[in-house]
Formats: structure tokens, C-alpha cells, sequence
């Protein structure tokens, strides 16, 4: 490409940040694929929140200290609780920024759901691929076991057009952006190497 786009930025090690990260959620990097595994309990499974009894997130040993948030109460604490971005992907269907308010933390279905949700360190969790993966137990006894990786975002699996769309417009929602703009907005940096001319007024 010219001038050099395209080419690889990041550590240089075979981990999970050897290549640039355009992060699909607002949460730490490491807490990427608690959101893709809760999805996947609802998207591939057709569960809700009625059929879990209980949901156990190991994380590699190093992330436990930055998520010390166990049962959140507002945004703050909700950005740095891998118990919460589980619960809001299952109640609200999607983690974005309009999911990380006080409002949207203290509902009564999260607030309800997140006693249900425990995390723990997992030492054969690679440090190449900082996963996390829920162990669930249903309420008719069944258990699941769910993980993700490569999650949205990393090299091997960049955000698509669409993907990219959906952020753009979570974060015009939240900042108060007509939609109207974030949309030329978005599509002047699709089309940024095609533009003949780049000015500011």
C-alpha cells in the first residue's frame, strides 16, 4: 500500500499483541473474548439470563489484579469488572459505551445477575492468547464451557465495514453526535486514500 500502510505495529513476540488491536468493546484488551463467550451463549446457544445459575470466568493470572471490581455500581467500577461485561452482554445483547453508565450498571436485571458471576486465575491459560473462558452451569444442570479467540479486532480477525460502523455510531450515541455526521465522517476515513485533498476549516 502506500506509504507503508498495512504493515504490522506491536510487539514483535507471538502474542496476542503482535499486531495492532481496533478493540470492538470498551473493555481492557485482555477482557475481549468474556464479551465474544458471552455472546456466543446467546447467539449459539439461545440462552438468556433465566437459564444461568451460575457463570466462572478464568483469566490468565496476570489480569486478575486490573479487574478488581466484583460487583460494580457505576461506570467507573464497571469498566474494570469482567463480571459486568458479562452480565451487560447477556441482559442488554451488546457492550458499548451507552452500556457503561451508572444508569445502565445499577438496572435491577444486572445488578440481580452479577452475584452469579465469579472470576478466577487459570495458569494454563497461554499468555499468547489471554483468553478467558466461562464455565457455565444452567439451570437444568447442564454446563457449558466457552471461550473465544481470536476475538474481534485482533489481526486475525479484523473488524468488518460493519463492525466498524456499529462502533462509530455507539460512540456518536454516547458523545451526542448526530448520526447524520458520524456517517460522513465515517465514510471520509473509509475513503481517506481516495481523497484528493485534505483541509481543515
Amino acid at each position: 500500500r502506500r506509504a507503508g500502510f498495512g504493515r504490522d505495529w506491536g510487539s514483535a513476540a507471538p502474542t496476542m499483541m503482535h499486531g495492532m488491536i481496533l478493540k470492538a468493546y470498551p473493555v481492557l484488551a485482555g477482557g475481549l473474548g468474556a464479551v465474544e463467550a458471552a455472546r456466543k451463549l446467546a447467539d449459539e446457544h439461545g440462552l438468556g439470563v433465566e437459564a444461568v445459575r451460575s457463570i466462572h470466568c478464568r483469566l490468565f493470572p496476570q489480569e486478575i489484579n486490573l479487574v478488581p471490581h466484583h460487583r460494580p455500581t457505576s461506570a467507573i467500577q464497571a469498566r474494570c469488572s469482567v463480571e459486568y461485561w458479562v452480565a451487560a452482554t447477556l441482559v442488554y445483547g451488546k457492550l458499548g459505551l451507552t452500556e457503561l453508565t451508572d444508569e445502565a450498571v445499577r438496572r435491577p436485571e444486572i445488578q440481580e445477575l452479577l452475584p452469579r458471576i465469579t472470576i478466577g486465575p487459570d495458569p494454563t491459560i497461554p499468555h499468547d492468547t489471554n483468553h478467558i473462558v466461562l464455565d457455565v452451569t444452567l439451570v437444568d444442570g447442564r454446563t457449558l464451557r466457552l471461550a473465544q479467540y481470536p476475538f474481534k479486532g485482533t489481526p486475525e480477525m479484523p473488524l468488518r465495514e460493519g463492525d466498524l460502523a456499529a462502533k462509530v455510531m455507539d460512540c456518536a450515541d454516547y458523545g451526542g453526535l448526530p448520526r447524520a455526521q458520524a456517517r460522513r465522517a465515517m465514510d471520509m476515513l473509509l475513503g481517506l486514500e481516495e481523497l484528493r485533498r485534505i483541509w481543515a476549516s
